[in-house]
């Protein structure tokens, strides 16, 4: 399959097959790896280069939503589990020993600072819902938890912002806070959706300034990071044919073009000097049935310049 989006050509590589829904995707910094979690706890790593072989599997536990790749230690993974297991993995040639930190709930996002030296995660127990810092993920899982943010909403996601600053997002009640992480971790800004949207998947500019999240109603929804405001939206319909709607994943491939998945299985394009004309190209090549598009992640294939 090939279809182009603006100035920029797209072809399927190739699939990998799953023996369940994939729940989240994370390629490697260096693209050489890309991590799969199942909706069975399953974590697959496998090789980019050629057939896409199986490295490593590891049985994680149920509820993955958390899978992120430590930015400068080399091969090193974190996974959440809906049990309150951080697994901090090294994917080393010899034996992997996958070490664990336990938080009292269900952990339902988790983020690395650029530098490493910190994770942030989010996890819920019963009607209490925090987000909380871990500092030296790698090495010390002793060291005390950071509290930044406890109440009933649910923590959605968690991004990065730069070295010292930290975006949630919340689902139930939809609303964005930006945190500054030096004490005294005061609010910088506070930011509802517009009306009649909602905070499904989010992606970040790789320049910082600005965020796409898809609104789950009429499309893609952008945010001035900065700021702290609404811009526009990319409009498109989310439902599939059958009129289902599912929480799916978007990415800024670069600064200038977003890629989102669909219920229909589909992927929707948006040139960002371009947003009232979004392009929608097909995925589910081979499938007689098309299924949702859910998990969408970014990274450049070994020993290749394509991106993926």
């Amino acid at each position: 399959m090939t279809a182009t989006l603006g100035p920029f050509e797209i072809k399927v590589q190739g699939e990998v097959p799953a023996g369940s829904t994939i729940t989240a995707i994370s390629f490697s910094p260096d693209g050489k790896f890309v991590a799969l979690a199942d909706e069975n706890g399953l974590v697959t790593i496998r090789r980019t280069r050629g057939l896409w072989a199986v490295l490593r599997t590891y049985r994680a536990g149920k509820n993955i939503r958390g899978l992120v790749w430590h930015p400068t230690r080399l091969y090193v993974l974190f996974v959440g589990t809906g049990a309150g297991h951080l697994y901090t993995i090294p994917i080393n040639q010899g034996n992997d020993v996958a070490r664990c930190r336990k938080v009292l709930g269900f952990i339902h996002c988790i983020a690395v600072g650029n530098n490493g030296l910190n994770l942030a995660l989010g996890y819920c127990e019963h009607n209490r819902a925090v987000v909380c810092l871990v500092e030296e993920p790698t090495f010390d899982l002793e060291r005390p938890i950071t509290l930044l943010r406890e109440g009933e909403d649910t923590p959605h996601q968690v991004k990065y912002v730069g070295p010292d600053k930290l975006l949630i997002a919340y689902f139930e009640h939809p609303q964005f806070l930006l945190i500054d992480l030096k004490p005294p971790h005061s609010t910088i800004w506070s930011m509802e959706p517009p009306t009649g949207s909602y905070i499904g998947g989010i992606c970040l500019s790789p320049s910082l300034d600005h965020m796409a999240v898809t609104n789950l109603t009429s499309g893609i929804d952008f945010y001035d990071i900065l700021g702290g405001k609404f811009v526009t939206t990319a409009p498109f319909n989310p439902l599939a044919p059958t009129g289902c709607n599912r929480l799916v994943g978007v990415v800024y491939a670069n600064e200038d073009i977003v890629v989102a998945g669909h219920t229909n299985g589909d992927a929707v394009g948006v040139l960002t000097n371009d947003l009232e004309a979004p392009q929608m190209f097909k995925t589910n090549y081979t499938r007689n049935t098309a299924l949702p598009c859910l998990r969408i992640a970014h990274g450049i294939a070994d020993g290749t310049s394509y991106r993926l």
